[in-house]
């Protein structure tokens, strides 16, 4: 059974010996009980009768309300209490209840005066009961009013002994429908009828503004700062249900439209006025979607405090042998953990593992790469590793990444991510952080909007087949570059260039084949070469970079205006950190130029350059004998001529 008690004038009844005596016990030192003391006795009321001040009355006993020590006070005088019924439930006078087994025994509950007691529905422990709330009263004066106090029993208790409970306590029996703490203390079949309150509250409200002359200003403050904040404090401990969230939807829109009252026409959707202000909406709230971010937030309260109460509770009844990321709902749910559970998806779209020790995040099933879509990896898991951990890719004396072995398992759309990941080299653990906030701290308006932009895309759980299809689609096969279009294929490619700088028609390269994907930083190479004019050296330039610009390389060739070579230059350079191949290019070309004694009069791309650009890559520096392939490419430039 479950007793709810409250306290008759429970601040007004406190002794002040007894007060004392609590602080003593707890250890304060005697400086600062003296203080407390006289703060608590100094207190003193007048009254005014007929507009004159009467007297100063001195009280004995109390806390002044409104003063700001005072509920610490009572707080420490209702741990007396508590020491009460847990001796008792030492000795086995009372026992409390348990959800299921491993699971804590809670034998009583305490918020400021309202106090839940939880034991076995019998005569002996309702005496016990009794007892103590008797040893209680006459230390501190506080006194049960069992007038307001209920109790409650389980489906499985007699209805005699119910009956014998309640005589004995000369207590009412609770209602099903009775709040505690302004939420429904028992649930019923019906959630609906549950939460009518909030709804009533709501139309009270609507109903007392609809009589006076508001603007659209004062309308929105209205329904932004009271009526989305009348739900909020249900909404993190349950699931309203979609349809009560709905008519009080429709109320706020028809307040919203209306004009003293008389509805009129909705001239824009209320999906459209929710949507974020920069992207034309108002910022109101979609209320199922914010229900869902609040109860995120025990989700995270759950993992962040392990030792609390709550979280005791719930793993040993839903996840005894897990974590909160693989909990489900197991068998026959309360609604509360059904509530929870809904915002389950949400939660892990929005955690991410911060690399430190490394010593617990796993490589193919925990969230841990810094991306937007996905943070777990694409690449399909190893067959030969499939319980893989980030400390095993890590080099155990340099602490830095093994780039060979993330190189081998992963594809590169993820040995990229994994590498640029900075590691710890001062031995911080691994830290569970909510990846849309900049603090790494959980916030219910952060998980607002993530709530808000999943419901524009697919489901959380198919992002990672998503991720995969789409990385292995845009790869190019031949350059390696991410985008692709038809342009690309057929003309800015390199080696779609190459190809067209070697055919004499259209149709011929075609024919070859050639396909891939898009780089649009690298220009077109025109399919001729244009000769200087007569004692000019003319300096053709390239740049080319493979697997997706991770490696460079430059090629220049200067010819006369005969079209014989002069000098040639194929050179790999290091990667920069702004710019592509052809800025590189550009800067070689000027520098080669000066160099040999020429005078760089005109520059731009060109086959032959491109040919020593991509032969770099492959070929031994140093070599000073013109490759056959690009002797071909001079001679069908000098065709033109």
């Amino acid at each position: 059974m479950a007793l709810k008690l409250d306290v008759s004038k429970a601040y007004d009844k406190v002794e002040w010996s007894f007060l004392e005596q609590v602080l003593v016990k707890l250890g304060f030192p005697p400086p600062f009980i003296r203080l407390v003391m006289l703060c608590v006795s100094s207190v003193s009321y007048s009254f005014l009768l007929g507009g004159k001040q009467f007297g100063a009355l001195i009280p004995e006993r109390g806390l002044r309300q409104g003063d700001p020590l005072s509920p610490y006070l009572f707080l420490l005088c209702t741990e007396s209490f508590s020491s009460l019924l847990v001796q008792a439930e030492r000795v086995g006078r009372i026992q409390g209840v348990a959800v299921c087994w491993g699971a804590p025994a809670i034998s009583h509950l305490l918020f400021a005066d309202d106090t839940l007691i939880f034991c076995r529905a019998s005569l002996e422990c309702t005496q016990s009961i009794q007892d103590i709330l008797e040893v209680y009263r006459l230390a501190s004066g506080q006194e049960i009013n069992f007038s307001k106090s209920s109790v409650a029993f389980s489906r499985n208790t007699v209805v005699d002994m119910c009956a014998a409970i309640v005589r004995d306590l000369t207590i009412r029996r609770e209602n099903k429908m009775e709040l505690y703490l302004g939420l429904p203390s028992r649930v019923v079949r019906s959630k609906r009828e549950l939460f009518a309150t909030i709804r009533d509250r709501v139309w009270t409200k609507i109903k007392g503004w609809n009589e006076k002359f508001l603007s659209q200003a004062g309308k929105k403050i209205l329904i932004k700062a009271v009526i989305q904040a009348i739900p909020t404090y249900a909404m993190g401990c349950f699931r309203l249900p979609i349809s009560l969230l709905k008519e009080i939807q429709s109320m706020v829109a028809d307040f919203w439209w209306s004009n003293q009252g008389h509805n009129k026409i909705h001239w824009v959707s209320w999906q459209r006025l929710c949507d974020s202000k920069l992207l034309g909406g108002l910022g109101f709230r979609r209320l199922h979607l914010f229900n869902l971010a609040m109860l995120a937030k025990q989700l995270w309260r759950i993992w962040l405090h392990p030792e609390r109460l709550l979280s005791r509770v719930l793993k040993a009844r839903y996840f005894p042998w897990g974590d909160i990321f693989s909990a489900s709902l197991g068998s026959r749910p309360s609604y509360t953990w059904r509530s929870v559970m809904a915002a389950h998806d949400l939660f892990i779209a929005g955690c991410r593992w911060r690399i430190g020790s490394r010593l617990q995040v796993r490589v193919w099933t925990d969230p841990w790469l810094p991306r937007l879509r996905s943070f777990k990896p694409i690449t399909p898991v190893s067959a030969s590793l499939p319980n893989l951990l980030v400390s095993d890719l890590i080099e155990p004396i340099s602490v830095d990444w093994d780039v060979a072995k993330v190189q081998e398992l992963f594809w590169p759309i993820d040995s990229e991510i994994i590498l640029g990941i900075p590691l710890s080299r001062t031995g911080a653990q691994d830290l569970l952080t909510w990846h849309y906030s900049n603090n790494g701290r959980f916030s219910v308006r952060s998980t607002y909007h993530l709530a808000c932009a999943l419901e524009e895309r697919p489901g959380c759980s198919s992002l990672g087949l998503t991720d995969s299809l789409w990385w292995r689609k845009a790869g190019c096969p031949l350059c390696g570059d991410e985008q692709e279009d038809t342009l690309h294929a057929l003309t800015l490619c390199p080696f779609a260039r190459l190809g067209l700088s070697l055919c004499s028609s259209f149709i011929c390269v075609a024919s070859s084949g050639v396909s891939g994907a898009a780089t649009p930083s690298v220009p077109q190479v025109p399919s001729s070469w244009q000769p200087p004019p007569p004692d000019v050296i003319k300096v053709n330039f390239d740049g080319a970079t493979f697997d997706q610009g991770k490696e460079m390389s430059v090629g220049v060739v200067a010819r006369s205006a005969n079209g014989h070579c002069v000098a040639w230059l194929s050179q790999r350079v290091a990667k920069p950190g702004v710019g592509n191949g052809g800025g590189m290019g550009h800067e070689r070309g000027y520098l080669f130029g000066s160099t040999e004694g020429m005078e760089v009069v005109k520059h731009s791309a060109n086959a032959v350059a491109h040919f020593f650009a991509r032969s770099a890559l492959h070929d031994a520096e140093g070599d000073h004998v013109m490759p056959a392939e690009a002797l071909s490419l001079v001679s069908l430039d000098s065709l033109v001529i």
